[in-house]
């Protein structure tokens, strides 16, 4: 059984970009188990889709160096599950460090940017360039596409 961890802390909106894809994961790997890392106020709204396995809340609006550790943590109690793959389809610093913890193999995004480009080479094993591509909808599917290695 293939496990994913799939982390998008974003808007309503953009989280429905991620969930659209999901069945052809699911269409194409029958045997997967899906987790989604959610923003905590999303949650109803994605337990709709049948094709997650287990929906984890996160906030990390609020995070600083004082409680970053303890945000960390509660992410890293996941890592028991060992994932075989996670997904981040968000692409900042503090989603990329939790999205590496998860799994021995990631894949993201590389922005623009020293910093950016600094963090994908660190946290990810799977990069898509963002500048070429203008949808928000159609990065994810890049994404997933390159990691998975068939059309979304």
């Amino acid at each position: 059984m293939l496990r994913i961890a799939i982390f998008n802390l974003e808007s309503h909106d953009k989280l429905q970009y991620t969930l659209n894809c999901l069945y052809r994961i699911k269409e194409e790997l029958i045997d997967s188990q899906i987790d989604l890392f959610i923003d905590k106020n999303n949650i109803e709204f994605a337990s709709q889709n049948q094709y997650i396995n287990q929906i984890i809340p996160l906030s990390l609006n609020n995070t600083n160096i004082f409680n970053f550790k303890s945000q960390y943590n509660s992410v890293n109690y996941y890592s028991r599950n060992k994932y075989h793959i996670a997904i981040d389809t968000q692409g900042c610093f503090k989603t990329a460090i939790f999205n590496y913890s998860l799994s021995g193999k990631t894949a993201g995004f590389k922005k623009l940017g020293l910093l950016n480009n600094l963090i994908s080479y660190l946290f990810y094993d799977e990069k898509v360039q963002l500048n070429s591509i203008v949808e928000k909808e159609e990065k994810i599917k890049v994404l997933l596409s390159k990691t998975f290695g068939f059309e979304f």
